[in-house]
């Protein structure tokens, strides 16, 4: 295993674009922070400066301009890709980390939407764009926080990597902690966490059963012949999510600015990639009903 490999979750969840453009870059900055002592959530809160930041120059009608927000925008996403290389290198890897990773994002993509309505607006555009945004950016959510969280189901039931809590789990954890205390910040990503593995759940209905089914027969000790029956099955769904996830949005996103078509990319993520997302979302569902009829079917699997 190469060094820049041992700091991917796995290559079977990688993107094509992310294996030769943002994990070698982010290997590069997560290899000179470690030197010099950056920590992974300095890395991180670097990147919500710069993704905020690009967000606020999209909103400008000036191409040179954007141009620079989107080299701030990338250097961000080269940032998101380094705090986890950089944390897995140190061996700083924690459930927080991830969470505030994913808080990250939320912001930065938060600044990008707000300032393209304002951009359409300063264009002559109804305020009625706001709530087009906001469709956008929720269907955005559905359709990122689902590809995260399968290629996860993936790491845990092939690569034996565990990082899929259940909603039952993370609501033991958040009433463990109080608001009124020092653990008010636990408390505050617990509750943030929450609603996104809550907002996963209820679009993996199959899933969940295939899950407790896993336990159930097998004690939650996942027998190798369903690990290479899963990886047959889902590895071809690996490229099917990475439409869903940031890259392709990327490019999008970055045509639309360069022919100031903004409002396309409003249209792209409703109607393109929720399109995407259901069908996507129909194929996994059955492929899921398929593995608990194997559980079932196999109880004695090794």
């Amino acid at each position: 295993m190469s060094q820049l490999e041992s700091t991917l979750k796995s290559l079977e969840v990688e993107e094509t674009i992310d294996l030769y453009f943002f994990r070698p870059l982010g290997y590069f900055f997560a290899r000179v922070f470690q030197k010099i002592g950056v920590t992974p959530n300095a890395v991180t809160i670097a990147s919500i400066v710069l993704g905020v930041l690009a967000g606020h120059l999209f909103y400008y009608q000036d191409l040179a301009i954007n141009v620079v927000g989107i080299v701030l925008f990338l250097l961000a996403d080269i940032f998101d890709s380094t705090d986890g290389q950089l944390a897995r290198m140190s061996g700083a890897t924690s459930k927080f980390g991830r969470i505030f990773d994913g808080i990250a994002g939320n912001l930065i993509f938060t600044s990008i939407y707000a300032h393209f309505g304002f951009r359409l607006l300063e264009q002559g555009h109804s305020p009625w764009v706001f709530l087009l945004a906001l469709a956008a950016g929720t269907s955005h959510s559905f359709q990122s926080g689902m590809s995260d969280y399968y290629r996860n189901a993936y790491l845990m039931f092939v690569a034996k990597k565990g990082e899929l809590e259940s909603k039952d789990e993370i609501v033991h954890q958040y009433r463990a902690y109080s608001w009124i205390s020092r653990d008010f910040g636990r408390k505050f990503f617990l509750r943030f966490y929450l609603n996104y593995t809550s907002q996963q759940e209820l679009l993996s209905r199959n899933f969940q059963r295939l899950r407790e089914a896993v336990v159930r027969v097998y004690g939650g000790k996942t027998p190798m012949e369903f690990s290479e029956l899963y990886r047959s099955k889902n590895k071809p769904m690996m490229r099917l999510y990475s439409t869903l996830s940031t890259n392709l949005r990327i490019i999008v996103m970055f045509v639309v600015l360069l022919v100031d078509k903004i409002i396309l990319y409003f249209w792209f993520d409703l109607v393109v990639l929720n399109i995407s997302l259901a069908v996507t979302m129909v194929l996994q569902e059955r492929i899921n009903k398929h593995l608990q009829a194997w559980v079932k079917a196999h109880p004695e699997a090794t």
